[in-house]
């Protein structure tokens, strides 16, 4: 099982347990298409890796706000 499909299955199996579960991928690949449609792919959010604690914290208050 690749990257993508190991995430995908354990994100769709906690999203079974609890609908309100967000989550936000990170790619050091800055021009990935999963960063750039996230939310089509069922992300909360997206954020290109590197990152500092400030920009994550920012992705995750920006995410919680949306919701």
């Amino acid at each position: 099982m690749n990257t993508r499909a190991c995430v995908d299955f354990c994100y769709n199996e906690r999203r079974q347990i609890d609908r309100s579960v967000k989550a936000i991928v990170s790619s050091g690949y800055v021009d990935a298409p999963i960063l750039k449609e996230s939310r089509r792919h069922g992300f909360a959010d997206s954020i290109a890796k590197p990152y500092d604690l400030a920009a994550l914290l920012n992705v995750f208050a920006e995410s919680w706000e949306k919701s």
